[in-house]
């Protein structure tokens, strides 16, 4: 039984499938290159995680200096500040909501 025949690829398909190879190689490349920039901009950026110190709610972020590099801060959401403190609620500016 003989096995069915490979097809020979031209020199033209050979040097254009040669020529997508180092391509993508310097693709590659240049992503990792990226990727590294990316952690090191990242790596200097402090950030301090804020959360709710009544119901552990995420807030947000806040820059820190690097002694308080990925510690948690404690706020009051404003759920909590409505139920806590419902005569400051009333004083508190109206929140705008923009589009």
């Amino acid at each position: 039984m003989q096995s069915p025949a490979t097809p020979i690829p031209s020199r033209a398909e050979y040097h254009r499938s040669c020529q997508l190879i180092t391509e993508a190689y310097g693709d590659i490349a240049l992503a990792k290159d990226l990727i590294a920039h990316a952690r090191r901009a990242r790596a200097r950026q402090q950030f301090l995680r804020v959360v709710c110190a009544w119901c552990q709610r995420p807030m947000g972020w806040e820059r820190c200096d690097e002694s308080a590099h990925g510690q948690v801060s404690h706020g009051i959401c404003d759920d909590r500040l409505v139920q806590r403190f419902p005569g400051l609620h009333a004083r508190l500016p109206i929140p705008v909501h923009l589009p």
